[in-house]
């Protein structure tokens, strides 16, 4: 927990420092993830995820889980992976994949892990598991809402690379 929480400051010391040097925070990033596409996938995923809620009987998912987790992955995976992308090719800051690789853990992982230490009490039992699994949707997630299409043709735009 105690590492946890280093790195989120970091991040967010590191997103309040550079925030206008990362596209997650420019109008731009913003139009391109609320297309009405994007929006109606998001929701149609969302739905998916709520209604089989009351019948699977897991402790580690509920209502709540079902609607913040796949909040936070539609507002930041594109982008995040976007870094990774722009990273591989050696286009990107290390701050910027820091946080990038920061919100792929949080949002796939940790945020899910400190609601149930807060809802239960206890730390999540599974939670190794729990993190490679978050991060595969959570790139997953990205991969997808980078797709679009143009006159029928599909292309990955990686949040329009600045």
């Amino acid at each position: 927990m105690l590492f946890y929480s280093l790195l989120l400051i970091t991040a967010g010391l590191l997103i309040l420092k550079n925030h206008r040097r990362y596209h997650l925070f420019t109008p731009d990033y913003w139009s391109f993830i609320f297309t009405p596409l994007k929006v109606a996938i998001y929701l149609a995923g969302t739905l998916a995820l709520v209604l089989p809620v009351p019948y699977l009987k897991l402790h580690s998912w509920d209502y709540p889980i079902a609607l913040f987790q796949p909040a936070i992955t539609y507002l930041t995976a594109p982008w995040a992976v976007a870094v990774f992308y722009r990273s591989i090719k050696r286009r990107s800051p290390w701050d910027e994949t820091f946080v990038a690789s920061i919100l792929c853990l949080f949002c796939g992982s940790w945020s899910v892990e400190l609601y149930l230490l807060y809802r239960d009490g206890y730390y999540m039992p599974d939670w190794l598991f729990n993190i490679p699994v978050g991060i595969v949707c959570y790139i997953t997630a990205g991969l997808v809402w980078n797709i679009e299409w143009n006159n029928g043709h599909r292309r990955y735009t990686f949040t329009k690379e600045p």
